[in-house]
């Protein structure tokens, strides 16, 4: 039953309790009249009179009764609302009190992950660096003629008499596949020609080379190297004379104003830039066959 229903009756058993109290004055009324009129005081406890007086001190209990009951369980109901509200509350305090720690939980989650952002950005960001310092590191071994040197070599060779062309060769399969060789010797040749020691019908050749090709290179350091004609030892032609020490290893040019091979002036000119090749001497080459026969090597760096 409602708390409204509970009030309903309450009230109804008051306005009974005032009906019961009413009919005592009424009672009460009739006693006072009719004992002024009446001579007996068996006419004045006449059976009516008993009536009204049983029927009003019922309704004075009954109204009583149902305005006990009906306040009772209003405040019965009272009580219990007041405990689901207290309840309610409780809920909603917990409820606050959860959201706040998720709120807190998830501005710590949120700190980790800009923490952990931050190191990942960190971590990339060194990762770069390492990147471009290999970078850096392999573009300084890779092989290339700077503008510089290109007018420097041109110039020291401007006014040599002797100019011809010069051979240059590379392995097989390095003009297609390996770009830093082929771009070395497309530089090489092009200042070569600019030089004066080139012609458009010289072209970079491409050696198809035998297991051996590299015996007798001993620096891979060198940029490339001079392949000369000659049995090991000490070669002698007209205007340059090349010894070689007693291991083998290292080449000496010594020419002189009547070389016509131009070795000595190119290599001098390489030398005055700061590129020095390596020297070595083959009977066992394709492209060097005969006494005074000469070429620039160019192998792969990588």
């Amino acid at each position: 039953m409602s708390q409204d229903s509970l009030e309903n009756i309450a009230t109804f058993g008051a306005w009974v309790v005032v009906a019961g109290v009413a009919l005592e004055g009424v009672d009460w009324y009739s006693k006072y009249k009719k004992r002024n009129r009446c001579k007996s005081s068996e006419e004045k406890d006449s059976c009516w009179t008993l009536a009204i007086e049983f029927f009003s001190i019922a309704l004075v209990v009954l109204g009583l009764s149902v305005e006990i009951i009906a306040t009772y369980k209003a405040s019965l109901k009272a009580h219990d609302k007041i405990n689901q509200l207290t309840t309610d509350l409780t809920s909603a305090s917990n409820n606050a009190a959860s959201a706040t720690r998720e709120a807190r939980d998830s501005k710590v989650l949120v700190a980790q992950i800009s923490i952990t952002n931050a190191q990942l950005v960190a971590t990339n960001l060194e990762l770069q660096k390492e990147v471009v310092e290999l970078q850096m590191k392999l573009l300084k071994q890779v092989r290339h003629i700077t503008p510089e040197e290109n007018n420097d070599f041109i110039k020291y060779l401007k006014s040599r008499p002797h100019k011809k062309p010069i051979k240059i060769f590379t392995l097989k399969g390095t003009m297609n596949f390996d770009f830093e060789t082929r771009n070395y010797a497309f530089q090489l040749w092009k200042m070569l020609k600019e030089a004066g020691y080139e012609d458009e019908e010289c072209k970079i050749t491409e050696w198809d080379y035998p297991l051996t090709y590299m015996a007798g290179y001993t620096n891979r350091d060198n940029p490339f190297f001079i392949v000369i004609y000659g049995q090991q030892g000490n070669v002698q032609w007209s205007g340059i004379r090349i010894s070689v020490d007693e291991n083998g290893q290292s080449v000496v040019l010594t020419p002189t104003p009547d070389d016509t091979s131009c070795l000595g002036e190119i290599d001098s000119a390489f030398k005055q830039i700061g590129v020095v090749p390596d020297i070595t001497i083959r009977s066992d080459w394709d492209f060097v066959k005969t006494n005074g026969d000469w070429a620039i090597f160019i192998p792969p760096k990588f």
